[in-house]
């Protein structure tokens, strides 16, 4: 109802009444949730409608819809970050667009695996023991959480450094998983797997000792293929050897993966016994001693004969006390028997 009141100046009044009628559709929008993380339902609902002869629903992304309560599934984010959803009212001759504004966020988790400044892609086998850092490359900042085979490990930083051994015998899957949340508690998770090669387990014959001028088989088996380092050069499993001094030969042992072990064997020679015996001669009266020194730097077993009136502090001193005079004899040898020396020591004994 609309009134139009007109006053002159001396008081002459009149009064004008009109109406006017307005029709035409009403309706409110009811959303479950205005604000989403991609993947997510939103529920649609027209309520408290009025005049409305027909409607519909745009919700974005091309789809349209006709009934009352719509639900909707947003898989993606717009360029722009937000959909706009109108509700499109009918009646006559007139319409009407009531609209609102859907948000959608997401987090994309995403990670690397580096060594070496080197990207390890996913599903890629290695050799044991493998450093390295796993690096988050999420697309927001959130939070996030590291599992190694479905157990957490590892603090809740960006780069967490690894260190993955394999001690058996066969290959192992390390799987990586990479759990992510933003402020919207929009989730996100991502895993790779990794084999970790097992190395050789090599077996290589005991360190020996040999004589000088033998030689000696060495031998390695636990690998595929070998390598024996200088001065031997070879490729064999088996080497047989003839050192002129102790040496230790060293071996590389490779997997049909070319993963890599190593281990060694010394072999140790026994030269020529190095020795003297001082003194060699002596003149005493009867009931003194000769005491004799046995001088060298090898472990040295020893003999002598005849074996009356002698006394021996290991191999190293000969206390002789001769009733009579006397020639002995004494041997040298080195602890494998390769080599044994004969010394002569005479003892005049003056029987006055």
């Amino acid at each position: 109802n609309i009134s139009l009141v007109v006053t002159t100046p001396s008081g002459c009044r009149q009064v004008k009444n009109a109406s006017v009628l307005v029709s035409g559709p009403t309706a409110e929008i009811s959303i479950s949730d205005t604000a989403i993380c991609a993947g997510d339902d939103v529920t649609f609902r027209m309520v408290n409608a009025q005049n409305v002869q027909s409607y519909q629903w745009v919700v974005g992304g091309g789809y349209n819809y006709t009934t009352p309560t719509v639900t909707h599934t947003y898989d993606y984010v717009p360029q722009s970050g937000y959909f706009p959803v109108v509700l499109s009212l009918a009646s006559g001759e007139c319409n009407i667009d009531i609209t609102e504004m859907i948000y959608v966020y997401e987090v994309d988790a995403r990670f690397g695996l580096f060594a070496d400044s080197v990207e390890i892609a996913d599903g890629t086998g290695m050799c044991e023991p493998l450093s390295a850092t796993l690096v988050n490359q999420s697309s927001e900042e959130a939070q996030w959480r590291w599992y190694q085979n479905g157990r957490r490990f590892g603090a809740s930083t960006e780069e967490v450094p690894v260190h993955w051994t394999n001690p058996s015998y066969s290959d192992s899957t390390f799987v990586i998983s990479l759990a992510v949340t933003n402020e919207h508690n929009c989730y996100d998770s991502v895993s790779h797997q990794y084999v970790l090669f097992p190395s050789p387990h090599p077996l290589i014959s005991h360190d020996t000792v040999i004589c000088f001028g033998e030689d000696v088989n060495l031998w390695v088996m636990g690998g595929d293929s070998y390598h024996w380092d200088a001065p031997i050069n070879g490729n064999s499993s088996v080497q047989t050897v003839k050192p002129t001094e102790t040496t230790t030969y060293r071996v590389d042992v490779f997997s049909d993966k070319m993963c890599q072990a190593s281990d060694s064997v010394t072999v140790n020679v026994i030269l020529p016994v190095e020795a003297s015996v001082e003194p060699d001669y002596a003149s005493i009266n009867i009931g003194d001693t000769v005491v004799s020194f046995i001088l060298t730097e090898s472990e040295l077993n020893c003999r002598w004969s005849p074996t009356d009136s002698v006394l021996a502090v290991g191999c190293d001193t000969l206390y002789f006390f001769p009733r009579e005079t006397t020639d002995y004899v004494v041997w040298l040898s080195d602890s494998l028997g390769c080599y044994e020396s004969r010394f002569d020591i005479h003892i005049d004994v003056d029987m006055r």
